[in-house]
């Protein structure tokens, strides 16, 4: 290499040596620049077809969507149709279904439409949310697993076009039977009688006192899009637009924004004490209220999982609370936590019979006013003295601690008491409530415990029904 030869990087001399003393490139490995070129032009020629082929492809006519097969699999196409489902939210994608009904098979004639970012943040803005009901052109790349799953993804959100519906006014109860409403934009007015929680969801039923219809809000609206719950409560009088969609055969409402949704009013339950329920109020919604003597959370015989909470108010003979799981777990953290023994409760029910006897059924969405308090029934001294279904408590020292199997699941756990008297009594704990437990007792402890009194194998127990019934004293 000359002295006064030039490095290529950085244009200073080298002064003969390798690599550059300025900017250590070794100058010995060389790329010509007749490669660079080819390199460059190969590249624009790339992009300049791609971008011809998406303005050829854009401007053709549709395709059918019953044609997209498995050959066409990550190819780029143009559809038209009707949105039939959605939108869902994801944490960088919105979707939605599209059918174009050109085949009796309506799977085969629908598509799932995925919009990512940047794309799906440029709809928000715009406000261009595809709902059901509403004619799109789009173009986009379609994945193909079979003629009954496909999916097209979108990257531009100018590839969507959208022409709204427009919606048209109606209740609950057409909509449920005018088969001609499906897939179309619905303006209702109705009354929230209760809600499903759901992994995905939230199912509010809406009534015009004589039918209900199910508005299906998914949990990615309020996560990723609104931010913020969406506020609804039981009773709450409501006007809602939103298109009219099907699942598993029955209509149900989709919307796009929570805007979509208007709080009109809310109608007022009944007081009612506990002690004035009665069957002439079957079907009601009253406001009630009680001091919590037992919170029993009920289980199932196939799984560790919790069904429902039963809440005992005031008196074993006053009609008790039932809230199923997927309810209760809506409620706030530490409203959740003040649901116990002891507190005492307002709320919102509906009035029903359940095996022969009057039951509030606590329905959401609501929460309710919960006063933290105490409560501990009479020490138990002899449980085979007492009747079933009273609430005693048991106090001692674990003698023994046995297992009653329960099939695949883990066994109940039953310990053997002995009182200060010295009387052994029985204390049940099932598996669902056992398995919950932070530190399970162990044989040598003093604790005490509150159930309620049952009958096992011919003999009365004591049957804890919560994780907050036992503690070690």
């Amino acid at each position: 290499m000359k002295k006064n030869e030039i490095c290529p990087v950085c244009g200073k001399e080298t002064e003969g040596k390798v690599p550059c003393p300025h900017c250590l490139t070794d100058t010995t490995r060389k790329i010509r620049l007749l490669y660079l070129w080819v390199i460059c032009v190969i590249l624009a020629v790339l992009g300049v077809g791609a971008f011809l082929m998406h303005v050829k492809a854009s401007g053709e006519e549709p395709i059918s969507i019953s044609q997209i097969d498995t050959w066409m699999d990550y190819s780029h196409n143009l559809i038209e149709g009707t949105v039939t489902s959605g939108p869902l939210y994801g944490r960088n994608y919105i979707s939605f279904s599209v059918s174009d009904f050109s085949s009796t098979d309506p799977e085969i004639s629908t598509i799932e439409v995925r919009v990512y970012s940047p794309a799906f943040e440029e709809l928000l803005m715009e406000r261009r949310i595809p709902r059901v009901g509403d004619r799109v052109k789009i173009f986009g790349q379609t994945r193909v697993l079979s003629e009954r799953d496909k999916m097209m993804t979108v990257s531009l959100a100018s590839d969507i076009k959208i022409q709204p519906l427009s919606p048209v006014v109606s209740t609950p109860s057409d909509v449920l039977r005018n088969v001609a409403l499906l897939y179309k934009r619905v303006t209702i007015e109705g009354v929230v009688t209760s809600m499903r929680a759901l992994g995905s969801a939230n199912i509010y039923y809406i009534s015009d006192g004589s039918s209900e219809i199910q508005l299906y809000v998914p949990l990615g609206l309020e996560v990723y899009v609104e931010k913020r719950p969406l506020g609804l409560e039981v009773l709450d009088r409501v006007r809602i637009t939103g298109g009219v969609s099907s699942y598993k055969g029955t209509p149900q409402l989709m919307v796009g924004l929570f805007s979509d949704i208007e709080v009109l009013g809310k109608e007022e339950p009944k007081l009612v004490r506990l002690s004035e329920i009665s069957e002439n109020l079957i079907g009601s919604y009253i406001q009630t209220s009680g001091k919590i003597t037992l919170s029993e959370a009920v289980g199932t015989t196939t799984s560790l999982k919790i069904t429902r909470r039963i809440l005992w108010l005031d008196d074993v003979n006053m009609p008790k609370a039932y809230i199923e799981e997927e309810i209760f777990q809506t409620l706030p953290p530490e409203t959740k936590r003040l649901v116990r023994r002891g507190s005492s409760i307002e709320f919102v029910g509906k009035v029903e019979k359940r095996e022969g006897k009057l039951v509030v059924t606590f329905v959401g969405p609501q929460i309710p006013n919960v006063l933290e308090g105490e409560f501990l029934p009479p020490i138990a001294e002899n449980l085979q003295t007492l009747e079933v279904d009273i609430l005693a408590t048991v106090a001692g020292r674990i003698v023994e601690i046995s297992t009653r199997e329960k099939g695949l699941l883990p066994p109940d756990r039953i310990l053997m008491v002995e009182s200060p008297s010295g009387l052994v009594q029985k204390v049940l704990i099932p598996n669902f409530v056992y398995e919950r437990l932070p530190d399970p007792p162990r044989a040598g402890e003093n604790i005490n415990t509150v159930g309620k009194i049952s009958v096992v194998g011919g003999e009365k127990v004591l049957h804890v029904c919560s994780i907050e019934d036992i503690w070690r004293v």
